[in-house]
This record gives structure tokens, C-alpha cells and sequence, in this order.
């Protein structure tokens, strides 16, 4: 399942991607990603990213987020962090 997870960005090296910056834990994801995997195509601010569900286990989700990530592994937080993308109409 894809969905949204907020976070902040700002400009990236290149025109076309963006440094995000996510909460996670106690600490921030970090990665160069591309605009296109934000939900608004936005140069700097809060917007959200798009994320891969990989398991949620009492109510703590863990996710694939797109880009290089200065943080390894995988995203993880609580679901109330994680925003359903809504269905698009056809």
C-alpha cells in the first residue's frame, strides 16, 4: 500500500529533486528525492512524501521511502503519521 508521510523540504542539488526530511524515532530521515514523489511539487516547506508499506505491527508501520537516504534502513513510525492516499476517480 502506498501513502503519504509528512515532511519538510527544501532544495535539492538539482533541479528536479529535493532534500526531504522526515521524523523518525528519535531522530530525522534525510535523503535527496525526486519531486515527483511529493505530493506537492513545492521548492521548500511541509508537504508529505510518497511511501511503500512494508508491515504494520501494533499500530507502528514501516516503510520504503524513495530517494538516496543519508539514514539507512527503513522508515518507522506510529500510523498516525501516515496519511491514506485517496483514491483517484477514473
Amino acid at each position: 500500500m502506498r501513502v503519504w508521510i509528512e515532511c519538510e523540504v527544501k532544495p535539492g542539488v538539482f533541479s528536479n529533486e529535493r532534500a526531504a526530511r522526515v521524523p523518525h524515532g528519535v531522530g530525522f530521515w534525510v535523503a535527496l528525492v525526486p519531486e515527483t514523489s511529493l505530493r506537492e511539487r513545492i521548492e521548500r516547506g511541509p508537504t508529505a512524501i510518497e511511501a511503500l508499506v512494508l508491515e504494520v505491527t501494533n499500530g507502528v508501520v514501516h516503510a520504503a521511502l524513495p530517494g538516496d537516504s543519508a539514514t539507512p534502513g527503513v522508515w518507522t513510525g506510529s500510523v498516525e503519521q501516515v496519511i491514506p492516499r485517496s483514491a483517484v476517480a477514473a
